[in-house]
């Protein structure tokens, strides 16, 4: 498809987008895409996660708010539970039954209102077909594909049937169909045959701000990673380099999860990590300031936990955070990285790894390698994605309808 013809964009239309993650997750794909439709679009961001009951709203003494303007153009709706004893599962099903009837009614009025040609509900999770189900026939269904959505390994042969169905079930009953990798689409496309490939997303930072924070200053070199420090990690392969490399600095930078989110046997080997005189853990504020922690890295990591089919065949954002910054990186068999060879080391084995950061320490990084990741970074700007599918979108014939 030749996407440079492609350049009118969605406007004046009225856009739901649930979620289920938290507004402020560690992976911030929701709110960047948020923020972007806004600009032209009303959007509504049901955040089905973050969903309270009548209980708690009495006892922090709060009027309870099921929808509210977050800022221009972004309103949020926030579910409660009507019914108590959620621990039922009648009682669970029956109160998000009524929260999506809500979300229909607030969804229509404002379609009303606001007396827009078109409306959208732009999907990122198979675990919200539901909610695409119900809103059919009210607006065009846009499943935004950013992930591998079968479970783990280790879950019940049951839920991971149920995992499969709902994949099936959005990619078949979606409007448009799109993917950011080539693992995706290859995976998906025996499915649906019209799916289509659009750029990852990626933040680009002001360049003056990014330059202006001076977080770290250290001597040492520094192997780096950028992002949520959760369960995703492979702890014991970052144990074992780390211990056997003393004369380097580890900076791990993001969030941290909640320790009781942890897996067990992570926990134990990330307090492990930690003990290490040779880690630093920290965190920013802005994503700006993440940038200019990156630029101090001399090699930066991914060191995803391949065990999990979600890591195998995932598309790390951090990837073009790196990319922009010009640096080399190390990443566990991940296999959409697989295609970066000039720029990513593969690697399974500590062993693997250590040879790596030797070579890459050994020498600077070519210049010519740092502009073409940055333009590569550029290409997969969060601003070209966003205009890239709704491009598409209003070039179908059938958005004239």
């Amino acid at each position: 498809l030749n996407m440079q013809k492609r350049k009118k964009n969605l406007s004046k239309q009225i856009i739901l987008i649930p979620s289920d993650l938290p507004w402020n997750w560690t992976a911030d794909y929701y709110n960047q895409t948020i923020n972007i439709l806004a600009r032209n679009n009303i959007v509504i961001v049901a955040l089905m996660s973050e969903m309270t009951s009548l209980k708690e709203i009495i006892l922090q003494r709060k009027c309870p708010v099921i929808f509210q303007k977050k800022s221009h153009n972004i309103f949020f709706y926030k579910p409660i539970y009507i019914i108590p004893l959620r621990r039922f599962h009648i009682v669970e099903k029956t109160n998000k039954l009524f929260n999506l009837i809500m979300l229909w009614i607030i969804f229509i009025l404002f379609f009303l209102k606001y007396k827009h040609d078109r409306s959208w509900v732009w999907i990122f999770s198979s675990e919200l077909v539901n909610i695409a189900k119900l809103f059919k026939g009210t607006g065009r269904i846009i499943f935004d594909c950013v992930d591998y959505h079968y479970q783990d390994t280790g879950i019940t042969k049951r839920n991971k049937k149920i995992c499969k169905s709902q994949l099936s079930n959005l990619l078949t009953i979606s409007h448009y169909v799109f993917v950011n990798s080539k693992t995706l689409y290859s995976l998906y496309h025996p499915i649906r045959k019209d799916i289509v490939l659009v750029p990852q997303g990626c933040f680009i930072p002001n360049t003056h701000k990014h330059n202006e924070h001076h977080v770290l200053n250290i001597i040492k070199p520094i192997i780096g990673y950028q992002g949520g420090i959760n369960n995703r990690l492979d702890y014991s392969l970052l144990y074992s380099i780390a211990r056997s490399h003393q004369e380097l600095l580890f900076v791990l930078w993001g969030p941290v999860q909640d320790e009781k989110l942890f897996h067990k046997n992570k926990l134990i080997l990330f307090n492990k990590l930690k003990q290490l005189h040779n880690i630093i853990i920290g965190q920013s504020n802005t994503k700006d300031e993440i940038y200019s922690v990156v630029g101090q890295f001399n090699v930066a990591i991914i060191p995803y936990d391949i065990n999990y089919e979600f890591n195998k065949y995932c598309y790390p954002m951090k990837l073009f955070e790196y990319f922009y910054m010009g640096k080399p990186v190390i990443s566990t068999p991940i296999k959409e990285l697989k295609r970066f060879t000039r720029f990513v080391k593969i690697g399974l084995t500590p062993e693997e790894w250590k040879k790596y950061i030797r070579q890459l320490l050994s020498k600077p990084w070519p210049n010519k390698y740092k502009i073409e990741q940055k333009k590569l970074a550029v290409e997969n700007s969060w601003e070209h994605k966003i205009n890239t599918i709704t491009s598409f979108i209003t070039s179908d014939s059938d958005f004239k309808l």
